[in-house]
């Protein structure tokens, strides 16, 4: 086990019998400004070591699945998020060159096939006239299955 000093801001710790880490009597009288600085210490040595840890699972499970003769695209590729090569998820619909990618209609006028709506944003005309109209908007999806 990691020894740990006993003393430290002019004070001598009492040291927790288990894990000789200073316990909370220990830290009372310590000023706000060391314990502010110890805090920050301790984030920081969290991060690191997570980011061991996380790093270690990860060699441990890619040495387990080479070593099956397999790789993780082939065991694990329908669960890998799909992409254009980026190693991203494209939540916004923008096509490479940064414009957005027009949404496939979903609703189609029922007298004349060239004036067609995705669904989204305010109701063309032809739509509203066919809803007073008595009809629904099942009527006129594309895709009606």
């Amino acid at each position: 086990m990691k020894q740990y000093p006993t003393q430290r801001f002019g004070k001598e710790f009492s040291m927790a019998k288990t894990t000789g880490l200073p316990t909370l009597e220990d830290l009372v009288d310590v000023p706000r400004g060391d314990l502010l600085k110890l805090r920050a210490n301790v984030e920081e040595a969290l991060r690191a070591n997570e980011a061991r840890e996380k790093q270690a699972a990860k060699d441990k499970i890619k040495e387990l699945v080479e070593s099956s003769g397999f790789n993780l695209v082939d065991l694990f590729g329908d669960m890998l998020p799909k992409s254009e090569g980026t190693g991203k998820r494209s939540y916004n619909r923008k096509s490479k060159d940064g414009e957005r990618e027009p949404v496939a209609p979903k609703y189609r006028h029922p007298e004349n096939p060239s004036e067609t709506w995705s669904g989204r944003g305010r109701k063309p005309k032809w739509v509203e006239a066919h809803l007073e109209a008595g009809g629904n908007m099942e009527d006129l999806l594309i895709n009606k299955d």
